[in-house]
Order: C-alpha cells, then structure tokens, then sequence
C-alpha cells in the first residue's frame, strides 16, 4: 500500500472512533437540551415543565490515544440540578357577571363572605370585602379564597346588587354565573282625597322588612324626591324585586292638642283647662308645645277644639298618640302620619226614640282614649250628627246632655264610607 493511501485511510479510522466515542458521551444531549424527571413530579404531586439545563462541556479528548470518555464525566453529567418550575396559581374562583337578559356586564364589584358563617364575626367571614372588575365580557376571578363553601354578591356602581350565588373551593364546577339586573324605573302620581294633584308631596321608598322611615320634614330619612306640579313623581335606579312606596304632604293649619292625665281624685272636668294646650300645624306641618309641667300626656291630631272659622276642613283621619312621658330636659319629636278618612252619621235619641237635640258626641278607641279632647261634636235640635276625620277602625260613640250620658255604642269605620249609628239615652 502506498503511503499516501495509508495515511488517508489512517484519518477515516481516526475520524471514525470519534464520532463514536462524542455519540456515547451524551455532550451533545446536554449542552443545550432538556431534562424532566418524573419522579420528583409524582412524589411532589405538582406538575414539573421540562426544564433548559447546561452541563458542563469536557475537553476535547486526544483523538490520537482514541480514549473513551471516563466515569468521572459521565458521573458530572448526572450530577447536574434540574430546576422545577412551577405555573402561575390557578385563580380559586371564576365566573362571569351578566344581567336579566343574558348579556355580560362591563363594570361591577364581587363580594364574598364564607357560606354558613352569619354566627362568626363579620371579619372571619369576609374573606375579601369588595373586588372590583372592569372588562366588556363581564369575567371575574378571584384568588386567595381557602377550601370551602363560598357566597358571592355582584354590585352595579348604580348601586344594584344580586341574588348570593353559592360556589365552593376548590372550583370543580363550571364558572359561576351571577345575574346583576338592570336598574328599574318607576313612574306615578300622588293625588289627595279630594282629587286633586298633591304637589311638592314627599315620597318614600323602603324594602318590606326593613324598618319604616321617619316621614317627618326634619328627620334623617328625607324623602326619595318629590312630585312635581300635577302631582307626578319618577323613582330611577330602583332595584328589581318587592317595594314599598308610600307618599306624604305636610299638613298644615291642623289643630293639634296635648292633654295631661288628672291627679289622683281629680275632677277631671273642673281641671280640664288648666291640663289641656292645643295649637296649629305651620306651613310645614310642625307643630310646639313648650313649658309642659311633667306628667303623663295624650296627644291628638287632628283635633278641632277651638276650631276657628277660617280653618279648613283636613280630610285624614284623627290620630290619637296616648303615655307620652314629659319630664325635665329635650321632649322627643313626635311624628305623626294621618290616615285616610271614614264617617259616622246618626241620631241621639231617648228611650221612645224621639230625638235629642242640644246633645254632645265624643269618640273613644276601645281601650277607651277619646279622639278628642273634649265633647266637641253637637248634634242639631233634631238629634242628628255627623262625625268626619276618623281613621278606618273600631271605635264607640258616647253622647251627653248635662250630666246624663247616653250607652256607648260601637262602630266600625271604613276608609272613605259612612257608618250609621243609632246612640240612645235610658
């Protein structure tokens, strides 16, 4: 064999043991590839990405000596970490927001309170108060949320809310679905017995089971708004479900009296001047009495002792409000809602049934409190009367002539009716 031949067959043979002996080293595996091992993943229970690792790269070995690699760098290569990297938590909860008509709400806040907790503090079963989203396709998550049974509330910045959507953690369901509805718009008007328009009439609004607010002028609870010139009145973002509207105007020039109850062995007659205060309503319907001795009082409105002759008639129905306690110091404010009205007409006869003219008619409730401060109710020379302003209720009618009364007799009124009544003397 010639020597050149030689020599190049000699360099195929070199080049040959070295692809062979580079193939078992696994460098070429682990300067730039990836290992995962599923062991640590399964005993971990937490799912491991392939992770990029680099080993350390040998010496190019002496091609010449054909050495193979030793068992020290296959050892290094082993010895290599291999980082396991963890995804981003999962959100405990999703969900989306949508409204009556099943389409997704843009803007809103969630709420979450722990299931079953109403007994705890309302910090333990708050996990987070209030979050709030923003996004065209009403999608929420919420994170942090421990393992267990969950209640969500959806609110519109128009102060809407939604039915508590029950959710548990961890989520195995599909994402939870809340209904947010639309604000409502309610329309109406307020008109007086009469049938007239009640401008610059109060309205009220109040959820059933919730406390009745304070119809007065000055209290806290002012009104929702007011109707206007005819009467009408418009209520905007009310929330969908049960509500109560109730309407109110200030009544004014109303005649109003307080009565302190009698001593003991009082003449109750004799002393009722100096125990009785009335007044008028003003403009707003407010009234004062001032510089009460104290005592035990019954207050009455309307009440038409002293009535003048330019008042008006008011067609509600007599409120009577006994046991208000006056003592030294503030009177607590007394706010009083009047009733629509129901009437009594009658005659007052004696035993023959003639009629008795020159008699006086009063009122009582069934506890027996008068509606009127005093007899104030005269019926003509032929016996008849005629009662107004009386609230629908139970009630018994009296009559007097001098010192002789007549039997008490009982009457049931009804919201815009009249009452026949028959009261006779023995």
């Amino acid at each position: 064999m010639k020597p050149k031949y030689a020599g190049l067959l000699l360099a195929l043979v070199a080049v040959a043991c070295f692809a062979l002996w580079y193939s078992r080293s696994g460098i070429g595996d682990t300067a730039n590839g990836y290992a995962f091992d599923p062991a640590s993943a399964l005993a971990s229970g937490e799912h491991v990405a392939p992770a990029p690792i680099v080993a350390p790269l040998h010496p190019m070995p002496d091609v010449g000596a054909n050495k193979p690699p030793s068992d020290t760098r296959e050892s290094d290569r082993r010895s290599v970490p291999v980082p396991a990297l963890k995804p981003d938590a999962e959100p405990a909860i999703r969900g989306k927001v949508i409204d009556e008509l099943g389409a997704p709400v843009g803007r809103f806040e969630i709420s979450s309170r722990r299931a079953g907790a109403e007994q705890a503090s309302k910090a333990a079963r708050v996990k987070r108060e209030v979050q709030s989203f923003e996004n065209e396709h009403g999608d929420f998550a919420l994170d942090d949320l421990e393992a267990g049974e969950w209640l969500l509330d959806a609110h519109s910045p128009a102060g809407m809310r939604s039915s508590s959507v029950l959710v548990r953690v961890p989520q195995v369901e599909s994402p939870a679905v809340i209904v947010l509805p639309s604000p409502t718009l309610i329309l109406g008007s307020v008109f007086l017995p009469n049938g007239s328009p009640a401008s610059d009439a109060g309205v009220w609004t109040w959820t059933p089971g919730a406390d009745e607010p304070d119809f007065s002028e000055d209290s806290p609870s002012a009104p929702t708004t007011r109707c206007d010139s005819r009467g009408s009145f418009a209520l905007s973002d009310v929330q969908p479900g049960g509500l109560r509207v109730l309407a109110g105007l200030p009544v004014s020039n109303a005649g109003v009296t307080i009565l302190r109850a009698a001593d003991p062995g009082a003449d109750e007659q004799a002393t009722l001047v100096e125990r009785l205060r009335w007044t008028h309503t003003d403009g707003r319907g407010r009234f004062e009495f001032q510089l009460l001795p104290p005592g035990t009082y019954v207050l009455r409105a309307t009440d038409k002792i002293f009535a003048r002759q330019e008042d008006k008639r008011i067609p509600f129905g007599r409120v009577v409000v006994p046991d208000i306690r006056v003592e030294a110091g503030p009177a607590t404010p007394q706010s009083i809602r009047l009733l629509p009205e129901g009437f009594i007409r009658g005659r007052v006869t004696d035993p023959q049934g003639n009629g008795v003219g020159s008699a006086r008619l009063r009122m009582f409730d069934l506890a027996g409190v008068s509606l009127s401060a005093t007899w104030n109710v005269a019926a003509d020379e032929s016996g008849d009367f005629e009662i107004d302003s009386l609230a629908p209720g139970s009630y018994l009618i009296g009559a007097r002539v001098g010192d002789a009364l007549g039997q008490r007799v009982p009457v049931e009124v009804e919201e815009g009716k009249t009452t026949q009544a028959t009261v006779q003397f023995p």
